[in-house]
């Protein structure tokens, strides 16, 4: 993972609440991250019954739980933390691999690590999570995503799912299912983005990423309800499913084209590109409706912070965060940026708002004559 980046001006240490029952094991992390005191702020509790106590008497930015407690297990405190002060970030960090005990955390946490951890990636994980909900000011839309299990699935994608799994099970159908839904894709991928089911190297697609975990995972996540059911939000379903679709199909197919090493990405970064919809829908309430609406113009922010939030690689959140607007920030991945730039301005008909300056910096605007017909030729099948 790449490391934050630095600001320019000072910030409070963020504070972060470790939550074991093991004394020696609390120890060691307030050791451990001693040298990073001046970013990181450490608060300990012996149990999820003195965590909650705690959090009612102090401000903390992440709690970080083992899996393993008497009492109350970490599952079971990240959901009350979740219910109860829903602006936290949550983790799992646990040695613990019963894949049963694991899948009920996936509905609480955010991110998952595996013991032992490295202090500097557990600092990286810890920033990266604060600085991403810092990119959106407005506190109570904050709190009201990073409250969230995970995106809605789409009316008869979860079912479809379970038929598969209860009859054939064949992987190819299991992968092609998952890829054409964002809400299935983006919680897979958050759990395969965890070293608790054997992670993946490099960028997971989301039917790589449902292979990876297979038919006896995915039907335990199913029967845990670990995989988001469908919503009743306001939106065009179809509409935006096969815009995500035909977004991620064409980030693949030029990237292929471009740089083949991107392709995975692209196509990831692709299909979850505005699932900030999704999102700031899924209420009845007026109040977050209207504030839903004045955010809906930041949708390519909300989009990158829920991904970020939920562990995925700093590639796929860049090219989220600037898939409208490319040239607005400056990072690592300005050619996956702009190849799903490009993908997302074609799949929606804008060729108007490409911007054809930085696609000129990157050597992108020259394959536009070959990847406008493509954009064509998959618009008409």
């Amino acid at each position: 993972m790449d490391h934050p980046a630095p600001s320019n001006s000072i910030q409070p240490p963020r504070r972060i609440l470790f939550v074991d029952d093991e004394p020696r094991i609390l120890d060691g992390i307030t050791r451990m991250l001693r040298p990073q005191r001046a970013e990181l702020a450490v608060i300990t509790a012996g149990s999820g019954l003195q965590a909650l106590a705690l959090l009612e008497q102090e401000s903390v930015d992440v709690v970080v739980s083992d899996m393993r407690m008497p009492g109350m297990d970490g599952a079971e405190l990240l959901t009350q933390i979740r219910q109860r002060h829903p602006r936290i970030v949550r983790m799992i960090l646990s040695g613990q691999s019963d894949p049963a005990t694991i899948i009920r955390a996936t509905r609480a946490a955010h991110q998952f690590l595996s013991k032992p951890c490295e202090p500097d990636e557990l600092r990286c994980m810890v920033l990266r999570s604060c600085q991403l909900r810092d990119l959106l000011a407005d506190g109570a839309l904050a709190a009201r995503i990073t409250a969230l299990e995970g995106l809605p699935s789409g009316p008869g994608a979860l079912a479809a799912l379970q038929a598969e799994l209860d009859g054939p099970a064949d992987p190819g159908r299991i992968a092609s299912l998952v890829e054409a839904d964002p809400g299935l894709s983006a919680k897979i991928i958050q759990v395969t983005a965890s070293s608790f089911f054997g992670a993946m190297r490099g960028i997971a697609t989301p039917g790589n990423a449902a292979r990876r975990l297979g038919a006896d995972i995915l039907r335990s996540m199913v029967q845990a309800g670990a995989l988001p059911a469908p919503s009743d939000i306001e939106i065009d379903w179809a509409r935006w499913k096969a815009t995500a679709r035909r977004t991620a199909t064409l980030a693949r197919r030029f990237a292929l084209d471009f740089d083949p090493a991107l392709a995975d990405a692209a196509e990831t970064a692709g299909l979850l590109h505005d699932c900030a919809t999704a999102v700031l829908s899924m209420t009845s309430s007026g109040a977050f409706r209207s504030l839903g609406m004045q955010a809906a113009r930041q949708h390519s922010d909300v989009s990158a912070f829920m991904l970020g939030l939920w562990g995925f690689p700093d590639a796929i959140v860049e090219a989220v965060a600037r898939h409208r607007y490319p040239s607005l920030q400056v990072g690592p991945h300005d050619r996956l940026c702009g190849v799903v730039h490009v993908a997302f301005c074609l799949s929606v008909g804008r060729s108007s708002s490409l911007d054809l300056t930085f696609l000129g910096s990157v050597g992108l605007e020259q394959r536009l004559a070959v990847w406008r017909p493509m954009a064509d030729a998959k618009g008409q099948q």
